[in-house]
């Protein structure tokens, strides 16, 4: 316990172990087993080598000895995957393969060409039944289906015509071990305004989750919305 109270308060910035909101301990007296005492804190520092912010929390069980001075032994409750995250983050690992062409990423652009050439039933046709479709302009965690970004669409076109939809660069599939494949892509949307004709080019990130089946089952966009506007 000494060797562990030194590493942390040497390994970590900021290093402190406080009580957690408006959380106080218990005690607790058992006929048996005696005097036990639960502590609620939460566990913060960051490291030193590795930048890894611990922030978690900790809850201990003291148990006493008879008159109450001394203790007898200690329980600590956390979250080990939090910790074992920590003790990775030492390593040199790998995640899986980065792949520059792939059936999946031609997914992708048959959707984004399918909306260049006004084939929204094509670029529906890419996603699962139950997509969800993330907007960085949006409030923080809100979803919509697919009838619900459709709309969303074709109320855009309904004010803008699209004159081209170019690849910027190129798409990369992070295809994980064991949990799924992401393709990231970069596009400039180039659209002209019905009314005014005035031109503006949108620079656009997606990121396109994919099942088994080779369909896309969640889209997050990155993009300035207010350029629309």
């Amino acid at each position: 316990m000494i060797n562990e109270s030194i590493y942390w308060s040497t390994q970590l910035k900021a290093f402190k172990i406080s009580k957690r909101g408006s959380s106080y301990p218990d005690a607790l007296e058992f006929k048996r087993s005696g005097t036990w005492v639960d502590t609620y804190d939460t566990f913060y520092g960051i490291d030193k080598e590795t930048g890894f912010k611990l922030d978690m929390s900790m809850d201990r069980s003291f148990t006493l000895s008879e008159d109450g001075s001394q203790i007898k032994m200690m329980i600590a409750r956390y979250n080990t995957f939090i910790m074992n995250k920590y003790s990775n983050s030492f390593e040199t690992r790998t995640n899986g393969t980065i792949y520059k062409d792939h059936p999946f990423i031609n997914t992708v652009r048959t959707m984004i060409s399918a909306l260049e050439l006004g084939d929204l039933d094509l670029v529906y046709q890419q996603f699962s039944d139950n997509s969800l479709f993330s907007d960085i302009n949006a409030p923080r965690g809100t979803t919509i289906s697919i009838p619900e970004e459709r709309e969303k669409v074709e109320q855009i076109l309904s004010q803008y015509n699209i004159l081209s939809l170019d690849e910027h660069g190129y798409p990369d599939l992070l295809d994980y071990e064991g949990d799924g494949a992401e393709v990231l892509s970069w596009w400039i949307y180039r659209l002209q305004n019905i009314k005014t004709s005035k031109k503006v080019d949108i620079f656009m990130h997606l990121s396109h989750s994919f099942n088994t089946k080779g369909k896309i089952t969640r889209q997050v966009a990155y993009w300035n919305g207010s350029l629309l506007k």
